[in-house]
């Protein structure tokens, strides 16, 4: 038995592999590379080792000239957003180590290894299961046709790394390695604003070393980066940028699967209409109710981490680690719909479960949540709203639920059992 669902477990790993790289390669090749933010990587590393006419701070400042880097690193129109912190730009420079093509073929190559590696370390460490499961093969088959690793992969982002980041630090934490895995946080805020949100979690744990190299890793990164940005880049992307990001002014709201974006997108369908009420005006008051329904929220979130504060297990660091991400995802004005590929761990954990009469629940919801979250555009009619909210958004509103009232008796249980 085990012999066969090793053969399985390889066989998926090539079918993954073929769908994400060999044939989006084709695909990129024949669209020529119009969506994928790769050439926008490679611009910024090239301002750092200066083979391309364009100071650093002219990502942010300079739309015009980053236009013109970019095609002519690719042929096709796409992306030409800069919207990552200075210090990233040093991150970036490998990918002017290749041509643009054949970096891209790396880059596919990088994202899938990224997925399959967070996919792996989720059910090893988070879930402590064993990954030779037929159910952990297929499920990575159907991933290969999910639309946030399709998109992961047609748009070239960075989120597959970042991802994996995330899962390898608080893996490390529950091996004991909290300086690793400050580090692996730190570099994962230098990519993205968001995994800030891991510090003062790190602090209510007392994790202190992971905290403090969290924040030596952020802050040597950006004295790094500052002969090439200077304290006016920091600046310029401290006030001018950093400022839309925290609020979500960026993208499409109308776009986005947070609650935030379900509300605006509903607005725009008319099922708002029926209160006779201007849609500006409903607007408004979408608005200023937000900010008030967050601070509620992290309120709540803060006192369930806090209740669970001594406990130092994979389930409960699972628990939180969904906890956060899903708070981000829900109640941030816009998100990438890529960023819902982090919520897979806690969905592996609900099909751990041995499949019985009283599991039969846990094994629906996790169904149903799989689908919502990773098949939404392709299932669906693209952006589509149920009674007011959108499938994606859904699907992540019951995992938060999951996360936040999970049986605190199951913790408790299991962290007794790992201080015997």
């Amino acid at each position: 038995m085990f012999q066969k669902n090793r053969i399985i477990f390889i066989f998926a790993l090539f079918f993954f592999f073929f769908f994400t790289v060999i044939d989006e390669r084709y695909r990129q090749h024949q669209t020529g590379f119009g969506k994928n933010d790769l050439a926008v990587f490679v611009v910024a590393g090239q301002s750092i080792t200066g083979s391309v006419n364009m100071e650093p701070i002219e990502l942010y400042t300079n739309r015009a000239k980053i236009k013109r880097a970019i095609a002519a690193v690719r042929p096709a129109a796409g992306g030409t957003h800069f919207l990552y912190l200075p210090q990233s730009a040093l991150l970036f420079v490998p990918f002017v180590l290749l041509h643009f093509n054949a970096m891209a073929v790396v880059w596919l190559v990088c994202n899938s290894l990224f997925v399959m590696f967070a996919y792996y370390f989720s059910i090893a460490y988070f879930v402590r299961d064993q990954i030779m499961r037929i159910r952990y093969s297929l499920l990575l088959c159907i991933l290969a046709f999910s639309d946030t690793v399709q998109g992961l992969m047609r748009t070239g982002q960075i989120n597959g790394f970042i991802w994996l980041l995330l899962v390898g630090g608080c893996i490390v934490l529950l091996r004991k390695n909290n300086a690793v895995s400050g580090v692996l946080f730190g570099i994962a805020a230098t990519l993205k604003v968001f995994p800030l949100i891991f510090f003062p979690y790190l602090l209510l744990k007392r994790y202190g070393k992971s905290s403090i190299t969290m924040v030596l890793t952020c802050l040597a990164l950006l004295l790094l980066s500052l002969p090439w940005f200077g304290f006016h880049g920091v600046s310029t992307f401290t006030y001018d940028i950093l400022p839309n990001l925290l609020r979500g002014d960026v993208g499409y709201i109308r776009e986005s699967t947070s609650l935030f974006g379900s509300f605006m997108k509903s607005i725009q369908l008319g099922y708002w209409d029926w209160l006779g009420v201007s849609r500006k005006t409903i607007i408004a008051v979408g608005k200023n109710i937000h900010p008030v329904l967050v601070v509620g929220v992290l309120v709540l979130v803060s006192a369930v981490l806090y209740r669970r504060r001594k406990m130092k297990n994979a389930t409960t660091l699972l628990m939180d680690y969904s906890l956060l991400i899903l708070f981000v995802l829900l109640f941030s004005k816009s998100i990438h719909s890529q960023y819902q590929l982090w919520v897979l761990p806690i969905i592996l954990y609900l099909f751990h479960f041995p499949l019985t009469r009283k599991t039969i629940g846990v094994h629906l919801t996790a169904l149903v949540t799989l689908v919502f979250t990773q098949y939404s555009q392709r299932l669906f009619t693209d952006n589509a709203v149920w009674w007011y909210i959108k499938p994606a958004t859904l699907g992540m509103l019951i995992l938060f639920i999951v996360a936040l009232w999970y049986p605190r008796w199951r913790l408790l249980s299991e962290n007794k059992a790992i201080q015997r």
